[in-house]
């Protein structure tokens, strides 16, 4: 542990105590994504043992299209006419 770990670490709680609830959760949400991926250097996290193989998946999506045709079709996949609305 370093000299300085005490000093950064009562800096982020400072700072933690001004954000409003919503970015605290977001900060929390945070710090669980960092202990999952770090798994093996902090152990594992309770709430996700599996989190590291998880996190190994982040990365491997290959497709030749470009992100815009990609977002494309996911809207035009999402999008019904009035008439298959009809029940």
């Amino acid at each position: 542990m370093s000299a300085t770990n005490p000093l950064l670490k009562k800096q982020a709680v400072r700072e933690l105590q001004t954000l409003p609830d919503n970015l605290v959760q977001e900060v929390l949400d945070f710090i669980g994504y960092l202990q999952m991926k770090y798994q093996g250097v902090t152990g594992p996290h309770p709430e996700n043992p599996a989190g590291k193989e998880w996190l190994a998946t982040f990365g491997t999506w290959e497709d030749e299209r470009e992100a815009e045709e990609i977002i494309a079709e996911i809207y035009d996949s999402r999008t019904t006419s009035s008439e298959e609305r009809r029940w």
